[in-house]
């Protein structure tokens, strides 16, 4: 009798015991989620990368009605002046990505104090490949050029324009400093916008900006929930290497011949890799854009919107170099390649076969055409693609060596932007073809 009055009281202290403890875990849980939903700006980063975009808009302010101006004509939208950007990424997944920035007193990427008075000689025209996404301000290819080359140089690129919208700033803030060249920055990725901005459509990719991106910042679900997404973090944590996406693909072979082929995108959590573990994340990133259900240029009516595209984006190029020149500048188109590029690295025997009638085949197939137009009509390039693919070759297919620096790759292995090894390339191209203009005419290349 004794034995069964123990053991209830022993069983009642242990159900009063975890019923406090289990009271105390909720309450705890609870506090946790009512001081993120009223302070958010108070929870670890690491958190808030697994949570959702409204969540993090009431952390860091994401209203683009705050961030943006929206102006009466062509460029519709831009930031305004002395806000700050925000992109986040995981530690790991890249270690120099800059992921904050406030624009200058114009709106743009700029370190105003590099230019410490001098006149502006160069200004550049461009989109995020320009605005210089992921490097800081000095190390953006105008930054370099400003202060490496002593090129006093503005830089007036801003994510996702299109051809118009690019026109549309030098329009309004281009001339008022006399510069003695203007660079219109063109990639393979840039002209298909220029139909979506004729058609009214489009406005630029500010125009719904979040400064925390996202579809960038989680593979799995994003969470409206502080404990979830902390136990997602921590996961996180003990498994940094992660499988973001399979991608199943119809990939062309050598002999043009469809092969079935799943690529995975592994993000590896350091910079220093193997060649093998190098090699799977470049072909897992360009898996997709080898599809038909990515871009179908078979489709008559694709195909004829890439015309139009194209069609448009040489008016507005021919347009801004009469533009230039009637503001006695020199006007420069500097056609760059993108992270699609890389297919070169991937796939050095086989990839001109590779890419026919895919998204990369007309990717490059944009690129030339517009070096060939600029070249018959008299207007000044510059070719930004072949100081890359020569660095490409001789950093990554000659070299032969076992383990590979992410850090040497030009692109960030994040999203693709130009890391600062490509500024680099891009601002001595540019100082290279400079150096020519007293020996030669400003309209040779």
């Amino acid at each position: 009798m004794l034995d069964i009055k123990c053991f209830k009281l022993k069983h009642n202290k242990w159900v009063a015991q975890a019923t406090i403890s289990l009271t105390s875990t909720f309450l705890t849980i609870l506090c946790a989620e009512m001081i993120f939903y009223l302070y958010p700006q108070l929870i670890h980063k690491g958190i808030l990368l697994h949570m959702s975009s409204n969540r993090l808009a009431r952390a860091y302010g994401n209203n683009p009605a705050e961030l943006v101006e929206r102006l009466g004509e062509s460029p519709w939208i831009k930031f305004k002046p002395g806000v700050t950007v925000k992109r986040w990424v995981r530690p790991h997944e890249v270690s120099t990505f800059v992921n904050e920035w406030t624009t200058d007193r114009y709106g743009f990427n700029n370190d105003l104090s590099l230019l410490d008075n001098k006149a502006v000689r160069m200004v550049v025209l461009g989109d995020s490949h320009v605005e210089g996404i992921g490097v800081a301000k000095n190390e953006h290819f105008a930054g370099v050029l400003t202060s490496r080359y002593d090129v006093p140089t503005l830089n007036l690129g801003v994510q996702g324009y299109s051809p118009q919208q690019m026109m549309g700033v030098y329009k309004k803030i281009g001339p008022t400093f006399s510069p003695s060249y203007v660079i219109f920055c063109f990639n393979g990725n840039l002209f298909s916008r220029s139909l979506l901005y004729e058609k009214g459509n489009y406005t630029g990719g500010i125009s719904s900006h979040i400064p925390l991106d996202e579809h960038r910042i989680s593979s799995g679900v994003i969470t409206e929930s502080f404990f979830l997404s902390g136990l997602k973090a921590c996961l996180a944590k003990i498994f940094p290497e992660e499988k973001i996406k399979d991608k199943k693909d119809n990939i062309p072979n050598k002999q043009g011949a469809n092969e079935k082929k799943t690529e995975k995108l592994i993000i590896p959590p350091s910079d220093i890799v193997s060649r093998e573990e190098f090699q799977r994340y470049i072909k897992g990133n360009l898996s997709a854009y080898f599809s038909r259900e990515y871009l179908d240029l078979s489709d008559a009516q694709v195909q004829s919107d890439v015309n139009s595209a194209m069609r448009i984006t040489k008016k507005v190029i021919s347009d801004f170099d009469r533009l230039a020149r009637e503001h006695n500048a020199i006007p420069i188109v500097f056609v760059m390649p993108t992270m699609r590029y890389l297919v070169e690295i991937a796939y050095p025997e086989t990839y001109k076969e590779m890419i026919k009638g895919t998204f990369i085949g007309m990717e490059y197939w944009a690129n030339e055409e517009i070096l060939s137009f600029c070249r018959q009509n008299g207007i000044s390039v510059i070719d930004g693609i072949a100081p890359m693919r020569d660095y490409m070759k001789k950093q990554f297919v000659e070299n032969k060596e076992e383990l590979v620096d992410f850090k040497l790759l030009p692109f960030f292995k994040i999203d693709g932007h130009p890391s600062q090894v490509a500024h680099n390339l891009y601002a001595s191209a540019i100082f290279t073809w400079l150096k020519q203009i007293p020996h030669n005419s400003s309209r040779e290349e």
